[in-house]
């Protein structure tokens, strides 16, 4: 591979989003992890993404769905 392949390939990872486990979402809204599970069984939580076996988050997503959950009051 060379330099200038290098860093086109470097340069599109980062535009990617980095997805975040449940353990880094749960930190994230100061809940546990089984919050979290129980807030995804009663489809109240934010939107994840299934790979095989293993659920994670994108990070917009969840940005998205704690603006959404503000209130005035």
């Amino acid at each position: 591979m060379t330099r200038s392949n290098r860093s086109a390939q470097a340069a599109s990872v980062s535009e990617r989003e980095r997805l975040a486990t449940p353990a880094d979402v749960a930190a994230y809204l100061q809940t546990s992890v089984d919050g979290l599970s129980q807030l995804r069984y009663r489809r109240q939580g934010p939107p994840f993404v299934k790979v095989g076996q293993r659920v994670l988050y994108r990070w917009s997503d969840v940005h998205s769905w704690v603006a959404d959950r503000v209130r005035a009051n």
